[in-house]
């Protein structure tokens, strides 16, 4: 609906991630996607990333590992995200306009630490066998979206204890704000992490603090 800001969570690391948000775009037909992905982490992951992504599958290899959901993971960590492929996709099929809202810096700063994936003893800790991460992604987020329960608080309050996290929230808000104001007659979608999705009373998330009209959806939980 025009005048309304539709709020879709995301999973990085849900393995159905792509189709899910892909069907989703097209039920809902925006015409501008606002997503929680900066130029900078889109420019590395096409220039060092890449190259990292090589080395890390050269040396699983080299190591003799077999490919799990956690090796795949850190491998997709170096791919340009699957949220920023299907809104391209998407745009080109049907004249939408993506703009990237987040903040360079914060990605600068978490992603240039990342060659610490490619260490030896990182690389087989990958390939023990654990619990599917995903599955429990999943299930915390099955709770902090449900009413009443604790979990919420405590995810809600690492955006008040994470001072990065907390500055981040509010230049994304001021961001959708200004994106909203240029396009207030358009249908839009703003894609993100779920945990920014999160409905906090004291207003700690990125949804919670927007206080103009919207909804939001969970897309691996529908």
């Amino acid at each position: 609906m025009k005048g309304e800001v539709i709020f879709l969570g995301t999973s990085h690391i849900d393995p159905e991630g792509y189709e899910l948000l892909l069907s989703s775009l097209q039920r809902i037909r925006p015409e501008v996607i606002i997503l929680e992905v900066s130029g900078f982490a889109i420019l590395f992951r096409k220039t060092i990333g890449a190259l990292y992504r090589k080395i890390l599958l050269k040396r699983v290899r080299r190591y003799n590992l077999e490919m799990n959901a956690e090796i795949e993971n850190a491998v997709s960590f170096f791919d340009i995200p699957y949220e920023y492929r299907v809104s391209k996709r998407y745009a080109r099929l049907h004249r939408a306009r993506v703009i990237l809202a987040d903040v360079s810096l914060f990605s600068c700063i978490r992603l240039l630490p990342s060659c610490q994936f490619l260490r030896e003893q990182n690389i087989r800790s990958l390939s023990e066998p654990g619990e599917n991460r995903f599955a429990g992604e999943r299930k915390i987020a099955e709770r902090v979206l449900s009413d009443g329960d604790p979990l919420l608080t405590v995810k809600a309050s690492a955006f008040e204890r994470d001072r990065l996290l907390s500055i981040r929230e509010k230049i994304l808000l001021r961001r959708i704000y200004r994106i909203v104001s240029r396009h207030h007659n358009r249908r839009i979608a703003y894609i993100g992490g779920w945990e920014h999705l999160i409905d906090d009373p004291e207003k700690r998330t990125l949804y919670s603090s927007f206080n103009l009209p919207k909804k939001r959806e969970i897309i691996f939980l529908r």
